[in-house]
Order: structure tokens, then C-alpha cells, then sequence
């Protein structure tokens, strides 16, 4: 409803200058990533079902009153003229009629934005009746309080840095199975997060500003602790949501807007994970390194889930070793799938190969003596099960003494690749047993490969 000419006695108009340039300022109001974190009074926080920011586009979300009670909002947007004027209508539910009309000017003053907000009521008795029964001027002041302090943020450099990623993988699974995946805690409790960490705690509430916490449990006994809200939600086809990590005091250390989403493709889903990483505080910087391989993780652990899940309900029969190879994936592949390669570098450091077979072909055997630095040989006798170009390489390896199956998969990072090395036993007594043994003396073979990759 656009403002008639006499409107005095049915407006209420707030203003405020903010440190900041026009154009931050606007993006505030019409950047998802920024508005959920200032819009509202108080103690108010709000989580978005869609946001369509053109003319005649729709801004559909939820306000959650520190009391726990919700408000439902809409906002259909009728100028946008970057970066000088916004202008909506503002009802409650949708398909109920328009609330109100405002207009939002922003201003340059040098180095300052001056924001006037106008809203207009259809009559003198609708406007009284916001401010009497939902202290709407008092409310307006809080809500550009609200935008003041998260500029000033932004201003002081907190937040202003970014960091975008975006991961993709196919699962051998439909779907809508993939999806329950992701939403479900009965499922997530058992993928989430990197390899060796369990989920304790884990809630997820699959809808519209559905709460989020999941305390993740490293090796070392370390909690983890992460929470967020679900923004979106499309089944089996993509959720949004937002988490932050908090350290050890409950201070968040970022924000991270994520976005999957679900196609369907030959032979299973395929999930593509867009990270969008704000509010980055110095402290934040070491954990946030860790990120891209925290993903590549969770994502090995969800195929997991999908290809043997009895086994990725049971971690302790595993024993994991994760490397970051400074080289590209294909060459990475390539020395485990040329024998000449694969014998300069397998087994820890001072053993040699002597390979009698080796044959790199799905069904294909392998049999070898590994001789230690003492001369003493060792037979090996092992079957390559799944060779998939350049993404795994799946081994049984058939020894007396140890039955055991090998998966090693190749994810590919910046100038480099997240090679994950997986023993997987039929009884955990038996991984506990050599697990000593075995992780330093993997440590040391992928040292030797990455000297192999070294040379060229």
C-alpha cells in the first residue's frame, strides 16, 4: 500500500546514522547471510524460509521472541534501488493482508550512511495499535541498535573477512535416503564430523528454524561443541543452515551458512555442499584451517554409512590414517596403480618389496614379500576389490596372521589431496591389538610416498 499524502497521524519514522558506507549498509538489509543477524528487536532472533530480493519478490520468515513464542513475517519488496532506497509491504502471515508500507532511504554523509525508515498504516488506529500492543517505536530503535552494533562489527574487521568453499560427492544411494541423512540424528550421529571423533550429543530438528547442537568428541577426549538453526528446508532437494563452533568458554568463533543440495544422478545422489564462512575472528583461524578436511572427512564417513553401515556404527574395528599430499589427485592415484611406483614406497621406512604378482584390475591379486631392514620377509597375499579411477582403491588383504580390509580414497584439495587410509577388521580386540604398531608405521609409508611424489 504506497503512502498516501497525508500520513501523520499514521507513521512512525525512525533514523540513524551508522559508520559505514552506503553500499555496506544496504547489503545488510538484502543479504541473507547478513540480515538474520540483526533483524528484530532485542533478544529476537529470525530464521528465513525464502528471500527473493527484486521487485515483487517475497521475504518470507520467522521471528523467535526471546519467550520462545514465533512470529510469523513476510515482506513482499516493490523498489530496490542500490544503494539509495528500499520500499516493501509488511504483513504477518502470508495471505494475510498488508500491515504496513515502508520506505528505507540510505544516505551518504561522507563516510557515514544516514538510514530513515517510514513506515505507513493503512489508518491512524493500526498504527496505534502496534506501538500499544508491540512497542513498535521502541522495537524500531532496538532493531537499528541491533544493525549499529553488527556494523560496527563488521567495521572493526570481525566478520568482514570470508571464506567460501564448496565440496561435491556422489553416493551410491537415492535421494531421499540421502537426504534422511543429513536431517535424521539416528543417521547423522554417525557420520558427522572428522574420522576418529564420535557425536555424543547430536539434535537436529528438521524444519523452519529448527535448533541444531552437536558435541563432537575427538580421540583425545576433547568436546567440540557446535549449534546453528535450519534456514530451509526442501526435501530431497536442499537445506540450509547455519552453525557455529564455540570454544571452550561458549563464545561462537564463526558463522558458517552451508548449503547442500540433492540431485538425483545414474546410480545414486549427488550432494554439493556450499560453505559460506563469516564473522572470522583471529582466535577462529586455526580451527578454521581445519575446515576443508573436516568435510572431506565427514563426506568419506557418510559413503561409509551408505556402503557398510554395521560397520560405521562400530569405529573401534578401524584404524584411520589421514595425510593432506601435497600433489594433485590423479598423480597421487597413479603411484598406487603402477607396481613400480607402488614397490619404491609400501611399507614403513627400511622395507622393500619384492612383488611376484600384481595385478591392478578389479578381482586382480597381489602377492609380495615386504622385507624388513633386518632381511627378514614378510608374504603378503591380498586381492585389489574396487579400483575407481581416481577416487578409490578397496584391498583384502588374505594374511594368516591378519584379515583385514584396505580402503584408500583420494579427495581432492587446494594443490593437493586429502588421501585417507583405511584398515578395517572383523573384530575390534584385533585393531586395539597392532594399533600401536600400525599408525606410526603408516605415518612413515606415506612419508616415503611423498618423497616418491617428490621426484617427479
Amino acid at each position: 500500500m504506497p503512502p498516501a499524502t497525508d500520513t501523520s497521524d499514521r507513521v512512525i519514522i525512525l533514523t540513524r546514522t551508522f559508520a559505514a558506507p552506503c553500499d555496506l549498509v544496504f547489503a545488510t538489509w538484502t543479504d541473507q547471510r547478513h540480515i538474520g543477524q540483526w533483524w528484530g528487536p532485542k533478544g529476537f532472533r529470525t530464521t528465513t524460509a525464502q528471500m527473493d530480493v527484486r521487485p515483487g519478490g517475497l521475504w518470507v520468515y520467522t521471528m523467535h521472541g526471546p519467550d520462545g513464542t514465533d512470529y510469523p513475517n513476510w515482506i513482499r519488496y516493490t523498489v530496490i534501488d542500490r544503494p539509495h532506497r528500499l520500499e516493501y509491504d509488511h504483513g504477518s502471515e502470508l495471505g494475510t493482508p498488508t500491515w504496513f508500507h515502508t520506505v528505507v532511504t540510505f544516505t551518504a554523509q561522507g563516510n557515514l550512511t544516514r538510514v530513515t525508515m517510514t513506515s505507513v498504516f493503512p489508518t491512524a488506529e493500526a498504527r496505534d495499535a502496534v506501538v500499544q500492543r508491540y512497542g513498535a517505536i521502541e522495537g524500531g530503535k532496538q532493531h537499528l541498535s541491533r544493525l549499529g552494533e553488527h556494523l560496527a562489527t563488521l567495521a572493526a574487521g570481525i566478520g568482514e573477512e570470508r571464506v567460501r568453499r564448496r565440496f561435491t560427492r556422489t553416493f551410491a544411494a537415492a535421494p531421499a535416503l540421502v537426504f534422511q541423512a543429513w536431517t535424521d540424528p539416528a543417521h547423522l550421529v554417525h557420520w558427522w564430523g572428522p574420522h576418529d571423533f564420535t557425536n555424543p550429543e547430536c539434535v537436529f530438528e528438521a524444519k523452519v528454524g529448527g535448533r541444531i547442537h552437536i558435541a563432537m568428541r575427538g580421540s583425545d577426549g576433547h568436546v567440540h561443541p557446535m549449534a546453528g538453526e535450519v534456514c530451509q528446508i526442501d526435501p530431497v532437494e536442499r537445506l540450509v543452515f547455519v552453525a557455529w563452533p564455540m570454544d571452550d568458554q561458549g563464545n561462537r568463533m564463526f558463522e558458517v551458512l552451508n548449503t547442500v543440495e540433492f540431485a538425483a544422478v545414474d546410480g545414486g545422489t549427488r550432494v554439493t555442499v556450499t560453505t559460506d564462512v563469516q564473522g572470522i575472528t583471529p582466535a577462529a583461524k586455526i580451527p578454521l584451517e581445519g575446515m576443508e578436511i573436516g568435510w572431506a572427512q565427514s563426506l568419506e564417513r557418510l559413503d561409509d554409512w551408505f556402503t557398510d553401515p554395521d560397520a560405521a556404527c562400530h569405529p573401534e574395528r578401524d584404524i584411520v590414517t589421514v595425510r593432506v599430499i601435497p600433489a594433485l589427485r590423479d598423480k597421487v592415484y597413479a603411484a598406487w596403480t603402477d607396481p613400480a611406483v607402488l614397490a619404491r614406497w609400501w611399507g614403513p621406512k627400511g622395507f622393500t618389496n619384492e612383488f611376484a604378482v600384481c595385478d591392478l584390475t578389479p578381482g586382480g591379486e597381489w602377492r609380495f614379500i615386504m622385507r624388513g631392514p633386518d632381511g627378514i620377509g614378510y608374504p603378503n597375499h591380498s586381492v585389489f576389490e574396487i579400483l575407481r579411477a581416481p577416487e578409490l582403491i578397496v584391498i583384502k588383504h588374505l594374511g594368516s596372521m591378519h584379515r583385514f580390509q584396505i580402503h584408500a580414497s583420494f579427495f581432492p584439495l587446494d594443490g593437493g589431496t586429502l588421501l585417507r587410509f583405511r584398515m578395517r577388521f572383523r573384530d575390534s580386540g584385533e585393531a586395539a591389538r597392532i594399533r600401536a604398531f600400525v599408525v606410526p608405521a603408516h605415518g612413515e609409508m606415506f612419508d616415503r610416498l611423498e618423497a616418491v611424489l617428490a621426484e617427479g
